[in-house]
């Protein structure tokens, strides 16, 4: 399997607590070492790469590069500029990761008529800043969410999550929303592009069957499911519906 390029969900390196699992600073090590090309996928959009990458460090999961680190904002990013390349107005809900990744495909940051209206995880957006996001939709702005996550943890609280923001305002506007977050088959997809590679030269790597593993099967990705221990049943996992290959934990995946 190590002749094929890698895609990993980012999640599938951390534990619940956030520190590396099991078999995560092997299996980067192991990548780097025999230089098999591979992109960390996420869908945060509140830090740039670089911050990201730094807390990765700091927690002890070394050796991952700012090329090795695919983010769903720059998922959103290439797809509008791949499928829209007559439109770089912009306005945006989001972090300084999404930022990033519109400042690097030269979008214009227009929050009256934009073309475009990317939505991120923000915390400090304010009523009227949602009702400006809406105006924006209903002037036509092509909606894409990098996020989409509907709850999110933080110190022991569910918070909202960007996911039920953009629901919001799908039913405020009546636009639906182009979906890059982690679940979405365009992430991978455009983690593929980003790799110069096609499907049959890849491998996806998940510990969530719904979100890392249904999205590829469409797209004919080779697909590895991490269990952590827990049931492949309630996973969801069944004859009809099945990744090519189950570990317990990412050593079993570097033996």
């Amino acid at each position: 399997m190590f002749d094929k390029c890698y895609m990993i969900a980012l999640d599938a390196l951390l534990d619940e607590h956030k520190k590396p699992a099991e078999g995560s600073g092997l299996l980067i090590r192991m990548l780097n070492e025999m230089q098999i090309p591979y992109v960390v996928m996420t869908e945060q959009s509140a830090r740039t790469r670089a911050q990201i990458i730094e807390g990765l460090e700091k927690e002890g999961l070394h050796g991952i590069g700012l090329a090795n680190l695919y983010t769903s904002s720059m998922a959103a990013v290439d797809y509008a500029l791949y499928n829209y390349p007559m439109y770089q107005s912009a306005a945006m809900i989001g972090g300084s990761g999404l930022k990033e990744a519109l400042t690097v495909g030269k979008f214009t940051n227009d929050l009256s008529t934009p073309k475009f209206l990317f939505a991120g995880m923000d915390r400090n957006m304010s009523y009227m800043d949602y009702s400006y996001a809406l105006q924006a939709l209903l002037n036509g702005a092509l909606f894409f969410s990098v996020d989409d996550r509907k709850i999110m943890k933080s110190d022991g609280l569910d918070l909202i999550g960007n996911g039920a923001v953009v629901k919001m305002l799908e039913e405020a506007s009546g636009v639906k929303a182009e979906h890059f977050g982690r679940g979405s088959g365009l992430l991978i997809k455009y983690a593929l592009r980003y790799l110069s590679v096609n499907a049959g030269q890849a491998v996806m790597i998940g510990d969530d069957f719904r979100k890392d593993i249904i999205p590829a099967l469409p797209l004919r990705v080779e697909t590895v499911l991490i269990t952590n221990g827990g049931s492949i049943m309630e996973m969801g996992v069944s004859d009809a519906l099945h990744p090519d290959y189950i570990v317990e934990d990412l050593f079993g995946l570097c033996r």
